[in-house]
């Protein structure tokens, strides 16, 4: 009896000593059975679920601690897996707490057998990642939103799931299957996915689960009954003295006889570990022994460290953006990027933050912004919107906001992308008024066109009639003064209809509506017809004509070709000094241009005048209209015909001395 008894203590011990090894796991540790019932659960897994050990053990574990609307989801894959039909060594889901909470919860899951290999239980290790998962999902919403609206802006953050510290703690009917619980616990320390190992007073190994072989390369018998240190090549004679270091501490009653771990991150094997050094004391307060917690933390590491370039990335995008981008919380900026500032108006960061919105916020804009927040409070997007800002200054800006609603520091907020579109609003009103102008213009052109051409049907039968009553065969003797009102009229009614045809024509050429009739015709014949027009006046006016042409065909509308050397030779002979001048007509190939000048020994223009020449109805200076006459309409038109034809003319003239105009025109068009 005694000896049974003995060894059911010292089964009891273990079990204790095992309690304890799981207690102190950072994970949850929990033990359900072929009914879904929970037969162990550790220190951990009661703090997380907010229960007390016993209120957990007994319950059945999706009935009392999962999420109802996950239950019929979850049940079916339990049963299948305990039945050995699927394997599922790893899962997430959420449980539910003792205060109505769901926390997310990352499972690793073993199937424990019996000595005959039937399955018995599950052997579930799982770690709270409720705060990483809201930390991804608010990197992973930020990410997705900057893609979006400035360069299709951003790279997943993430971060990698920490190895899972595993310990165990045994709790199933143990007085009634003791045999079973203390196979459960084997299992459990051979498969957790965190290394196990116990050292004596002289850091020799006593012994290890699978996890540090694996880990380390090394076999049982190469490890066991050596210091520890002996494998660490370059650190072992770090680690040597930092185990001797806690030793010294426990001896001064300084650290560890109150049971506090020592934690510490090294390389071994190739990887980044974090090792939890356990001393365990004797009844005299001596160290017999240390248990060292390994875990494999190299994914975490790495993972950190892209963490960390990626928002090194992320910040350099946003602070370097040429758009603006504030982030408020509260109806408060608590963030702008240089480009925001600049559009805020302010030099120093502390000029805005912490500073309500509204304040920056155009009066006429207040109610809208108001609208705005509202709707985000609620939930919903508010579209684009274009507002203006006050400036400390007191001047405003347009801009064009884009906000996305996040959650800042816990809170409800907004990020907002700012582009000043003050100029763009100017080019826009710009060209609008130009529209308008050009409506405004093409009206009146079409206006002037109509009525030139209502002014030129009765002007044309006065000059038919005046004509009819100078010819005397008809009309018989007039006297003197007759004569002369004839001529007036007859004179001033051709100045009249030279206008009209003028204007007419300036309209079509604006309203788009004159087209040109093309043909190959000779230039030196053209330029002979004109000269023979204008011939008299030239007499009368003491102008000798020269002519320096070569032979030259081209492509283009004769009738206007005759138009535009009529206009130059008329302004030619209209602008000579009193006593008569020199006008040459020129005409030669240029490439693939004719290139014809009309130059002048006359009164010249002004250099400030010469860029005003081709303006319609423009006279350069009033006196030369009221002396010489004309409409200043000529050479607009002229330039305009020339422009038709794919041509250009330029001007050169010195005051006092005579002008050159010359023409280009392309010998063959398109």
């Amino acid at each position: 009896m005694k000896a049974e008894d003995s060894t059911e203590e010292e089964i009891k011990k273990e079990r204790d000593r095992a309690q304890k090894y799981l207690d102190i796991a950072g994970v949850i540790i929990v033990v359900i059975d072929t009914d879904q019932n929970v037969t162990l659960i550790n220190k951990k897994g009661c703090e997380i679920l907010g229960y007390a050990e016993s209120e957990i053990v007994g319950k059945n574990w999706f009935d009392n601690f999962i999420p109802e609307r996950f239950r019929n989801e979850i049940k079916p894959i339990f049963k299948k897996y305990m039945n050995g039909e699927i394997e599922s060594r790893y899962f997430e889901n959420p449980v539910l707490t003792r205060d109505a909470q769901e926390r997310i919860v990352a499972w690793h899951n073993i199937l424990l057998k019996d000595d005959r290999g039937k399955i018995i239980a599950s052997l579930s290790s799982g770690e709270d990642i409720t705060e990483r998962k809201q930390i991804e999902k608010a990197l992973l919403n930020a990410h997705d939103e900057l893609e979006i609206r400035v360069r299709e802006r951003t790279a997943e953050l993430a971060k990698a799931n920490e190895s899972m510290q595993a310990e165990i703690i045994e709790r199933k009917h143990a007085e009634e299957n003791i045999s079973n619980l203390l196979n459960e616990l084997k299992t459990i320390f051979e498969n957790l996915p965190l290394g196990i190992a116990y050292l004596d007073h002289e850091f020799k190994l006593l012994s290890a689960n699978k996890f540090i072989y694996d880990l380390t390369g090394f076999s049982e018998d190469d490890l066991i009954g050596r210091p520890c240190y002996e494998t660490l090549g370059e650190y072992a004679d770090s680690t040597k003295k930092g185990l001797e270091k806690i030793c010294s501490f426990c001896k001064k009653d300084e650290c560890f006889n109150t049971r506090k771990p020592t934690v510490i991150e090294r390389p071994l094997a190739g990887s980044v570990v974090k090792v939890t050094t356990v001393p365990q004391l004797d009844e005299n307060g001596n160290i017999f022994r240390f248990m060292e917690i390994i875990e494999n933390i190299t994914e975490r590491k790495l993972s950190e460290a892209a963490l960390r370039e990626s928002e090194e990335r992320y910040r350099n995008l946003v602070e370097f953006s040429t758009f603006g981008i504030a982030i408020q919380s509260d109806h408060k900026i608590m963030y702008a990027n240089p480009a925001a500032m600049k559009i805020f108006g302010v030099s120093k960061p502390e000029e805005l933050i912490g500073e309500q919105v509204l304040r920056f916020v155009h009066p006429d804009y207040h109610e809208i912004v108001k609208e705005r927040f509202r709707k985000q409070k609620n939930g919903e997007i508010a579209p684009m919107i274009e507002i203006k800002l006050l400036r400390p200054g007191g001047t405003s800006v347009d801009v064009e906001i884009v906000s996305i609603p996040f959650t800042y520091m816990g809170k409800k907020g907004t990020y907002a992308i700012i582009q000043d579109i003050t100029e763009r609003k100017k080019v826009k009103e710009m060209r609008l008024e130009n529209e308008r102008l050009l409506l405004a213009s093409k009206a009146k052109s079409e206006f002037v066109a109509t009525m030139s051409h209502e002014l030129r049907t009765p002007l044309t039968s006065i000059i038919g009639f005046s004509e009819l009553l100078r010819d005397k065969k008809i009309a018989g003797e007039l006297n003197e003064q007759q004569e002369h009102f004839v001529d007036r009229i007859l004179a001033n009614s051709n100045h009249l209809l030279e206008l009209i045809n003028n204007i007419l024509d300036l309209s079509k050429i604006e309203a788009g509506k004159i087209e040109l009739v093309i043909e190959k015709f000779s230039v030196p014949a053209t330029i002979d017809e004109i000269i023979t027009l204008i011939k008299e006046t030239a007499i009368i006016r003491n102008i000798v004509i020269k002519k320096e042409i070569e032979p030259l065909d081209i492509e283009g509308d004769r009738l206007r070709f005759k138009q535009i050397l009529l206009n130059l030779l008329n302004n030619a002979i209209k602008f000579s000094k009193p006593d008569g001048g020199t006008v040459t007509i020129s005409a030669k190939r240029s490439g693939d241009m004719a290139q014809i000048s009309i130059s002048d020994t006359g009164i010249g223009i002004k250099k400030d005048d010469i860029e005003r020449m081709f303006w319609a109805f423009e006279q350069i200076e009033s006196g030369i209209s009221r002396k010489y006459g004309g409409t200043g309409l000529g050479l607009a038109i002229t330039k305009r015909l020339i422009d038709l034809h794919g041509g250009t003319v330029e001007v050169k003239s010195k005051y006092g001395e005579g002008t050159t105009f010359t023409f280009l025109l392309p010998m063959r068009l398109p």
